[in-house]
C-alpha cells in the first residue's frame, strides 16, 4: 500500500477492528494506536523520503506467566505473547542494502553485497539472520525499514527478541515467505547465540505465533509445545506489570546462581539435568544432596519440582477453562518461591495482594510485580499502586492473540 492509503486506512477508522484484535479492546487504546501508526508513517517518510509503497508488520513481546524458576533447568513454563509490540514499516528495492531506522536506537545497515554465508562470531544478530537466509539459498531483497516500539523499558519485557523476529519476518516477506514460523524461530535463536533446544527458542517461537503456550521441553513424546486457547479478556481480567524501579536486582546473576545449584543437585544424582530425575528419587536422596551440595541447593531442588508440578496444573486449568484453579496455582507458586529479594519488591507484592482482596493472582518477576486484575478493579488498582510507587509505575496489557506478522489492509 502507499503511505497515503495507510493514512486513509487509519483516519477512516478502518484500522480499529484490527487494533481491537491485536491490542486492548477499548476506544482510548484504538486512538492511541491510531496516533502511533500515523507517527510511524510520518517518521518513515522523513527517514526515506523517496519511498512511498510500504508493507506493515507487527511482532509482540512476551512474558512468562509461570514456570520461571523451573525453566532454568528444562522444567515447564506457561508463556504468552503480550499486546506490547514492535511495528515495522518496510519498503523493498533492488539496492543491495537494508537500512533500519527506529524510535529507540541508532540507525543501522546491512550491506548485502558484503554478506557471506559464514558470518563471524562477532557479527551482529541481524547480519547472522540475513546470512542464514542466504545460506539456505534465498535471494534477499534490499529494504528500507522504520520500527516503532511500544515495548516499555524496565517492565520485564524483551525488546531484543521481537526486534530480531520483526527483521526476520520482513526479510522472509521479501523472499515471498519461504520460511515457516518454526524455521524463523530456529534462525533467530541461532543468530542470538542460543542452542536450538534452549528455552530461548520457545520465547522466540512465541513471538512468531502469538497467543499462549505451555512448554514442556523434556516431554517423552517430543511434543514440546501445547497451545492454550484461553482468553483472560473474555473472563474479565487484564494483566498489570507493576514496576518498583528497584535497581538493586540482577535477575541474570540470580538465575546463574540458581542454575549452578540445580546443576549441582543433578550431578549429585548422577545426571546432567534435574529434569531427568524422577521426583521420588530426588526426595529419596535428599539427605545425600544436603551433605554433598548445600541446604540452599536442596531447597532449590524442592522448589524446582514444586513449581514444575504447579505449572503443569496451571496449564491444565487454563486449557479446561478453570480460572480459579489457575489463580490458585499461581498463588502457590508465588508464595512458595519466596523470591522477593528486596524490601521494594516485597512491598509491591504485598500491596498488590492487599488491593486485589483475594481476586486474581500476583507473582514476582525480577524487580516487577505481575498481577491478574479484574477489569472492574483496574482503575482502583492502578491508582492505589501508583499512589505508592509513582505515576506510570503500572502498565496494563492483555495477551496477544495469534500470529499477525504482515498486516494486510
Amino acid at each position: 500500500m502507499t503511505l497515503y492509503e495507510l493514512s486513509k486506512f487509519l483516519s477512516d477508522g478502518r484500522a480499529d477492528s484490527l487494533f481491537s484484535r491485536i491490542y486492548r479492546d477499548n476506544n482510548l487504546e484504538k486512538l492511541r494506536q491510531r496516533a502511533r501508526y500515523f507517527s510511524a508513517a510520518e517518521n518513515f517518510s522523513k527517514a526515506f523520503p523517496l519511498c512511498d509503497s510500504v508493507h506493515i508488520f507487527s511482532v509482540p513481546s512476551f512474558m512468562n506467566i509461570c514456570g520461571g524458576f523451573s525453566e532454568i533447568d528444562f522444567g515447564e513454563a506457561v508463556m504468552c505473547a503480550v499486546t506490547c509490540d514492535m511495528v515495522g514499516l518496510a519498503s523493498y528495492h533492488e539496492e543491495p542494502v537494508i537500512r533500519i531506522f527506529s524510535d529507540f536506537s541508532q540507525p543501522t545497515e546491512i550491506d548485502l553485497a558484503a554478506l557471506t554465508v559464514n558470518e563471524s562470531a562477532d557479527s551482529s544478530t541481524l547480519y547472522k539472520i540475513a546470512a542464514e537466509l542466504l545460506k539456505r539459498g534465498y535471494k534477499i531483497r534490499g529494504a528500507d525499514i522504520y520500527v516503532s516500539s511500544d515495548i516499555p523499558e524496565n517492565k520485564g519485557f524483551s525488546r531484543d527478541v521481537p526486534f530480531d523476529v520483526l527483521i526476520a519476518d520482513i526479510l522472509n516477506c521479501g523472499c515471498d515467505f519461504p520460511l515457516s514460523d518454526a524455521e524463523i524461530a530456529e534462525i533467530v535463536t541461532s543468530a542470538e547465540g542460543f542452542a536450538a533446544d534452549s528455552f530461548r527458542f520457545f520465547e522466540v517461537y512465541l513471538c512468531t505465533v502469538g497467543g499462549m503456550l505451555h512448554v514442556t521441553p523434556n516431554a517423552e513424546d517430543k511434543n514440546f509445545v501445547h497451545k492454550i486457547e484461553y482468553d483472560f479478556t473474555v473472563c474479565g481480567y487484564s494483566v498489570c506489570m507493576n514496576d518498583t524501579s528497584d535497581k538493586n536486582i540482577s535477575s541474570y546473576s540470580e538465575n546463574e546462581e540458581i542454575h549452578r545449584d540445580i546443576e549441582a543437585v543433578a550431578k549429585a544424582m548422577g545426571v546432567e539435568k534435574l529434569c531427568d530425575v524422577a521426583e521420588e528419587d530426588f526426595y529419596g536422596s535428599l539427605a545425600e544432596i544436603r551433605q554433598k551440595c548445600s541446604e540452599r541447593a536442596a531447597l532449590r531442588g524442592i522448589v524446582y519440582f514444586e513449581e514444575k508440578n504447579l505449572t503443569a496444573e496451571a496449564a491444565d486449568a487454563l486449557m479446561t477453562g478453570r480460572s480459579d484453579c489457575f489463580f490458585a496455582c499461581l498463588d502457590k507458586i508465588a508464595m512458595g518461591l519466596n523470591n522477593r529479594p528486596t524490601e521494594a519488591v516485597e512491598l509491591a507484592f504485598r500491596l498488590s495482594r492487599k488491593l486485589l482482596c483475594g481476586c486474581g493472582a500476583v507473582k514476582v518477576s525480577g524487580s516487577n510485580v505481575q498481577a491478574f486484575v479484574p477489569n472492574y478493579m483496574i482503575n482502583f488498582f492502578t491508582s492505589a499502586f501508583e499512589d505508592v510507587f509513582g505515576h506510570g509505575s503500572t502498565l496494563i496489557f492483555s495477551v496477544r492473540k495469534g500470529k499477525i506478522g504482515e498486516i494486510y489492509v
